[in-house]
C-alpha cells in the first residue's frame, strides 16, 4: 500500500496528490489517501480514510495510526505539512520509526507553521519531493531531516492534452475553489479591471456563489478546469499551488491576485513565478 496523508480541505491538495501519483506511476488500486477534504468525489479511482475537522489532533493520529498498524505500508507520503497541519503526525514518526516516509513540499509561511507546531520535532524521510521554490531555512530543515532530495519540474505534473472550449465564442475565465469570499473578492477584483463587457467571463468554482453583475456566469463543480483554459481570452485566479503551475504556459493571458492563506504563502510564490 502507498499511503498518503493529504491534509487540508481545499481541491488543490488532492488534485496535487493525484498529479504526484500519476506521475510517480502508482498504481490507483495501491493507494489510500488519509484526507479531510470534501472533494474526494472527483477521485474516485482511489480508497479514502475521511478525517474530521471536528475530531481532535489526537484523534488524527489515532486514525494514522490503525491504518499503518493494520495494513502493510510500503510508503508514506506526507503532503505539504511535514508535521501535520497541527502538529499530529508527530507521534506516528516516534512509533513507525522505520517507515518510508516521502515528504511531498510546496511552499509554507516556515517559521510561523514551525511556531505553531506542539513541539520542534524533526523527522526522517527517505525522500523529499520539492515541488517549488521555498524558503532557505524551509529547504535548510529538509536537507537536514532527508536522505535524499528531488527537485520534481512541475511541467512534468501538468502537461495535460485535453484541450476545449467551454464555448464557441471568446471567453474570459475566473478559477478559485477557495471559499466564497474569495471567489466574490477575485470577482470583484476582475469587474474592477475588465472594460470590455461584450465578452462573458465564467467563474468556475467548488463552492456556492451569487455574483450580482451579468457579466459573471457561474459555473459550477466543473473539473478539471485546465481543459477550458487554451482557449479562454484572458484567465484570472489565486496564487495557488496548481493553478500557478497548471497556467505555466499561458503566462501572457494569466492574472494572478495573491491571497492572504494560513500557511500558503501566495505572495511568496506569484513573485516566484514572475
Amino acid at each position: 500500500m502507498h499511503l498518503f496523508y493529504v491534509q487540508g480541505g481545499g481541491l488543490g491538495h488532492l488534485t496535487r496528490t493525484d498529479k504526484l501519483i500519476r506521475f510517480l506511476g502508482i498504481n490507483a488500486k495501491d493507494v489510500v489517501i488519509i484526507t479531510p477534504s470534501q472533494f474526494i468525489h472527483h477521485f474516485k479511482q482511489y480508497t479514502f480514510i475521511t478525517l474530521s475537522w471536528d475530531d481532535t489532533v489526537k484523534q488524527w493520529a489515532d486514525i494514522v495510526n490503525n491504518t499503518i498498524a493494520t495494513n502493510t505500508v510500503n510508503s508514506f507520503y506526507v503532503d505539504t505539512f511535514p508535521l501535520g497541519i497541527k502538529g499530529e503526525l508527530i507521534p506516528i514518526y516516534k512509533r513507525f520509526k522505520t517507515l518510508n516516509y516521502i515528504y511531498v513540499v510546496r511552499v509554507l509561511k516556515w517559521e510561523f507553521y514551525l511556531s505553531n507546531m506542539i513541539e520542534l520535532f524533526r523527522p526522517h524521510f527517505n525522500t523529499a519531493l520539492v515541488l517549488e521554490t521555498i524558503y532557505d531555512k524551509h529547504y535548510h530543515w529538509i536537507e537536514a531531516a532527508s536522505k535524499t532530495i528531488t527537485e520534481i519540474d512541475t511541467l512534468q505534473l501538468y502537461n495535460s492534452n485535453n484541450h476545449k472550449p467551454l464555448i464557441d465564442s471568446p471567453y474570459y475565465l475566473v478559477v478559485h475553489s477557495g471559499d466564497s469570499k474569495a471567489v466574490l473578492e477575485l470577482c470583484k477584483k476582475v469587474a474592477e479591471e475588465l472594460k470590455d463587457n461584450t465578452i462573458p467571463v465564467f467563474v468556475i468554482t467548488q463552492v456556492d456563489v451569487t455574483i450580482n453583475d451579468s457579466r459573471f456566469i457561474v459555473k459550477p463543480k466543473l473539473y478539471p478546469v485546465s481543459q477550458y483554459f487554451k482557449y479562454a481570452k484572458h484567465i484570472f485566479t489565486g496564487a495557488g499551488f496548481n493553478l500557478i503551475n497548471e497556467l505555466k504556459s499561458y503566462k501572457n493571458k494569466h492574472t494572478v491576485y495573491a491571497f492572504n492563506k494560513l500557511y500558503d504563502d501566495q505572495v511568496f510564490r506569484k513573485q516566484q513565478s514572475s
